[in-house]
């Protein structure tokens, strides 16, 4: 069950990183994002009607969220690894006989 667990962990945080590097180099193109558009919209005439400041407010917090929830599995991954190798390694000493020197 430990080895499924890191599994997943470990394909949900290939996908976090991923969609991150994704979401920065999308950010770079010359095409145009939400997150551009409402952030250049937000001193605009217009935004009595629409609330360009809440989109980039918004967006901006949508990303950096993104890469706190990566750090965050990949701490969660990286200990549970540390975990589980302690446990075997405590496991294993406790069940080596007691040796007696001669």
């Amino acid at each position: 069950m430990e080895k499924a667990l890191a599994v997943i962990s470990g394909v949900l945080l290939v996908v976090w990183i991923v969609s991150d590097v994704l979401q920065g180099v999308s950010e770079k193109t010359p095409k145009r994002d939400l997150l551009k558009w409402a952030c250049r919209r937000r001193d605009s005439p217009t935004n009595v009607l629409v609330r360009y400041t809440s989109v980039c407010d918004e967006q901006l917090a949508v990303k950096y969220l993104a890469v706190l929830i990566t750090i965050a599995e990949l701490g969660s991954l990286v200990s549970g690894v540390i975990t589980s190798y302690l446990i075997k390694r405590r496991s294993k000493l406790l069940d080596e006989p007691w040796r007696v020197k001669a």
